[in-house]
């Protein structure tokens, strides 16, 4: 029959998880249950004949009639419950399976010996599980639970087997270090049992998913996110509801339990175009850090997990696809709230050229652009669009799937963005960031110089420009102006020069705007360089001395 030891336990163990629900955010105490198997005897049961069928040595079969006080092991009332130590009894053996893995983590055999973790291997009850830096595992265990260990653990598998016939699963794990995520199967028989052991605390569950993290050997942060867990420390069992936590440290009370933070609400994240990858979310009260899990589109191993102390996150690089990142808040007692999920998309690929030419640094004069760009690897054309606002929303020029590296494009004086994006095929990757650039008009033809010829200057003179730009003279007896007799840039519309030998002559002119930049040549024109004057000293010789005398004399 039922002793009254066990429905007392069970009376317990129900009114404390119901006042639980009740006052959520009030720990209460709560029993284990009790270590042992309730058999309901039917017709033709002896205890003999259950002893050698469930029993690990048959003949103990002496410790259950003492327990159960049945004096005669051949007669037994059907109805009634024998109570058996699990201790005592038949069980299978269990296992663990690696569903991912992420790096290299060691399992240490119970016999001393090491061996890496490889995906979908089995691992031995007994086993301890070793991960370093930025390494983690998930493990699918025989008993129906699922444990995900973090970077820098050590976690022993201490108990996984399934007591007999009875189907009743047991499983111990001790995490020594580091931090283990539990998923636990429903129970399905009351003496069901998932235990894990800390430095400080030992948990007990009966279907729920909770965390437990080991700090150091002083400190043990528990939390539950789904059911009702048992945390001892001690002689003192507290139960902790879903939504709550709490930390526990050697040689102090238990703390009151901590309502967990509540889940990031965290919006849809814009699709990112450029590596590396950023997401953000809205600042969660309470958090002082968050917890950035992101687990790569068609992977089962999510990356390394990135703690940040605001809410955003950047990844050096992502492939591109949709995935998803999970987010957690961190209070300032270090325990972690509920997660959110929501899926992020990359289509960084292919990764835009770099812009060549021309960049943001002065304006190109003339009525043609020329925009030039480097090729990434592997990319086999570029779509190009050129339009008056950053939108693009109608382009004044574009161009899908240009072989080349550099293009021409007509175009007015304005001011244009640009920008040119990658193709491998008919994939195409993000548009460039896009690039200003200033179109203006050259400046006008120079206007025709007119020349004036004295005895010892040639001065050439042309209308003044009206926008006051300098102007640029070239002379030259060559109409083809291979050779220079002059060149020069003046302020004024105005050269003067030494008059040149007797000869026929070409002059041009061109304006000069501020940044140096010259317009066309105007019409040349030609003037011809007479033959200079000849001196008239020459008449004082033909008069006579005696006349010139008298001359000098008056």
């Amino acid at each position: 029959m039922i002793t009254p030891r066990a429905v007392c336990w069970s009376l317990l163990w129900l009114a404390s998880a119901a006042t639980l629900t009740a006052q959520r955010p009030t720990a209460v105490p709560v029993p284990s249950p009790s270590d042992s198997y309730a058999h309901v005897i039917v017709r033709g049961d002896t205890l003999i004949g259950l002893s050698r069928d469930l029993l690990i040595e048959p003949r103990q079969w002496r410790t259950v009639a003492r327990r159960n006080r049945v004096r005669n092991p051949r007669r037994l009332r059907p109805g009634r419950v024998l109570e058996i130590p699990l201790p005592l009894m038949r069980s299978l053996p269990g296992d663990a399976r690696v569903l991912w893995v992420r790096g290299q983590p060691r399992v240490e055999a119970a016999d001393g010996t090491a061996v890496v973790a490889l995906l979908a291997t089995t691992i031995a009850p007994g086993s301890t599980i070793v991960t370093g830096d930025d390494e983690a595992v998930r493990l699918a265990l025989s008993t129906g639970s699922t444990v995900t260990i973090g970077a820098r653990a050590r976690v022993e598998l201490t108990e996984l087997r399934t007591v007999g016939r009875t189907q009743v699963r047991r499983t111990a794990i001790d995490v020594q270090k580091g931090r283990v995520e539990t998923t636990v199967a429903p129970a399905t028989h009351p003496r069901q049992q998932f235990r894990v052991r800390t430095p400080v605390v030992t948990t007990a569950v009966r279907g729920t998913d909770f965390r437990v993290a080991v700090d150091d050997d002083t400190s043990v942060a528990t939390e539950v996110t789904d059911g009702t867990v048992a945390v001892a420390q001690g002689v003192q069992d507290v139960a902790l509801g879903a939504g709550f936590g709490a930390r526990a440290r050697a040689g102090q009370a238990f703390p009151v339990a901590t309502r967990l933070l509540e889940a990031v609400a965290v919006r849809e994240i814009p699709v990112a175009t450029r590596l590396p990858a950023r997401a953000t979310w809205p600042a969660l009260p309470g958090a002082v850090k968050y917890r950035a899990r992101v687990t790569p589109a068609g992977a089962d191993a999510p990356l390394p997990d990135l703690i940040v102390d605001r809410p955003e996150v950047t990844w050096a690089d992502l492939p591109d696809g949709v995935h998803n990142v999970t987010l957690r808040g961190i209070d300032a007692d270090g325990l972690e709230g509920f997660e959110a999920s929501t899926p992020f998309s990359v289509d960084a690929r292919p990764f835009p050229p770099i812009v060549r030419v021309p960049s943001d640094a002065g304006p190109t004069y003339g009525d043609q652009l020329t925009l030039g760009w480097a090729r990434p690897t592997g990319v086999t054309s570029f779509d190009v669009q050129v339009a008056v606002d950053r939108s693009f929303t109608t382009p004044t020029f574009a161009r899908v799937q240009h072989p080349g590296q550099s293009i021409t494009v007509t175009l007015a004086p304005g001011t244009y963005v640009w920008r040119v994006a990658s193709r491998e095929g008919d994939d195409r990757g993000p548009w460039g960031d896009p690039v200003t650039v200033e179109l203006r008009a050259r400046p006008a033809a120079g206007p025709p110089p007119e020349a004036l010829i004295d005895r010892k200057a040639l001065t050439l003179r042309w209308s003044a420009s009206p926008a006051g730009e300098r102007y640029a003279v070239q002379v030259s007896a060559d109409p083809a102006f291979g050779t220079l007799l002059a060149d020069r840039t003046v302020a004024t519309p105005e050269l003067t020069m030494p008059r040149p030998v007797k000869g026929t002559y070409h002059v041009r002119v061109r304006l000069v705007n501020a940044d140096d930049v010259a317009g066309p040549y105007g019409p040349t024109q030609a003037f011809d360089v007479p033959r200079p004057p000849r001196s008239k000293w020459w008449w004082l010789l033909l008069v006579p001395a005696g006349a010139g005398a008298v001359v000098a004399a008056s």
